[in-house]
């Protein structure tokens, strides 16, 4: 009788476990990554708990550094860059999020896109994520590896924010 209610408990727990195929094997929320030294000088960025945005008044250009870890996770070739962000414009041209993904060789210093994403392919003007596919193998031996996460607006009255990005696993 107790394995009929274990084997009951197991089929239970199996069914309602949530599928895993698109966990993230590393995430970062925007406002933890380092802002680059132009941004820091010129004090462009807000970051709240949330994300990160133009302070108030500036247009300029932001940019944020995250440092991807985690290597023993990074298994396979087919991966999903993920980006949950705003941009008010949705297609328009005059504002932007940008998240490229680049591994930088740990012998020459020399740098490589490995995968990109716009904001200004979505017409979503709320709060969005977003998910662009890339194939790559990743080689924590070889290089090292972040995500650059670009804010730019022509003008004060559009939005953009960055909450965070993710790479998760991408379909076999």
């Amino acid at each position: 009788m107790r394995l009929i209610h274990a084997i009951c408990a197991a089929a239970v727990l199996l069914a309602s476990a949530p599928a895993h195929a698109a966990d993230p094997v590393w995430s970062m929320n925007a406002a933890s990554c380092v802002p680059d030294s132009e941004t820091i000088r010129n004090d462009r960025h807000n970051t709240s708990s949330a994300f990160i945005s133009h302070r108030t008044g500036n247009v300029d250009l932001i940019r944020v550094i995250c440092d991807v870890s985690n290597p023993q996770s990074f298994q396979g070739s087919l991966w999903n860059l993920v980006v949950t962000y705003r941009d008010s414009t949705g297609t328009g041209a005059t504002a932007n999020v940008l998240a490229s993904l680049r591994r930088t060789s740990r012998t020459t210093g020399t740098t490589a896109l490995v995968g990109s994403f716009n904001s200004n392919s979505s017409a979503a003007v709320a709060m969005n994520k977003s998910v662009t596919a890339f194939t790559h193998t990743f080689n924590f031996d070889a290089s090292y590896y972040r995500v650059e996460i670009t804010l730019d607006r022509a003008s004060t009255s559009e939005i953009v924010q960055a909450v965070g990005v993710a790479i998760e696993p991408g379909a076999e």
